[in-house]
């Protein structure tokens, strides 16, 4: 995989035009995440065995080609979620390094503020963004008409929710006693 991370021009001009990427980085490129900093080989053998997860890169002539892959959350003073990905081959036992970023994340997890959310839907956080990206790109199991319906019905729940919670925070209501106020 080549390494194209390394150069920050590339990363700041993405992250400038709200462009999520996956680039390649070296073994050697230095990441910082919550402990400290670290060369990206040296992070790898510190995932456990229950953190990395077989999943299909896509379908060859030869079949499914499946590979190990491990997300490790990176520290970066910069707005965005960003991640160092590692793929490990399956046979051979060699590894990748990717430096992730999904734009449009800010602080306490939800997207950026300036792209509201439709009627009725809680704003797209990191995390569902991630977990879009994870079904609708990495492993693509059912359409991407079902895993967008999915995260439509998803958001849409949260917000009924949210504005249930609301409702009994500031009136008081509780379903227990029929609606009316304790």
């Amino acid at each position: 995989m080549r390494s194209t991370a390394a150069t920050p021009k590339l990363r700041a001009a993405l992250e400038e035009r709200q462009v999520g990427y996956v680039l390649g980085v070296a073994c050697s490129a230095e990441v910082t995440t919550g402990a400290g900093k670290f060369r990206a080989d040296a992070l790898a053998v510190k995932v456990p065995k229950w953190a990395w997860l077989k999943l299909s890169a896509a379908a060859g002539g030869k079949g499914h080609r499946f590979y190990d892959w491990a997300v490790i959350d990176l520290a970066e003073p910069r707005l965005g979620s960003h991640q160092l990905l590692i793929r490990r081959d399956r046979t051979t036992g060699e590894l990748a390094y990717c430096h992730c970023w999904v734009a449009g994340c800010g602080a306490f997890g939800h997207a950026d503020a300036r792209h509201s959310a439709p009627d009725g839907l809680i704003p797209l956080t990191c995390n569902e963004i991630q977990r879009l990206f994870t079904t609708l790109v990495v492993r693509p199991v059912h359409g991407a008409a079902h895993r967008l319906g999915w995260s439509d019905w998803r958001r849409r729940h949260q917000a009924r929710a949210q504005a249930s919670h609301l409702k009994i925070t500031i009136y008081g209501w509780s379903t227990r006693s029929g609606g009316s106020q304790q």
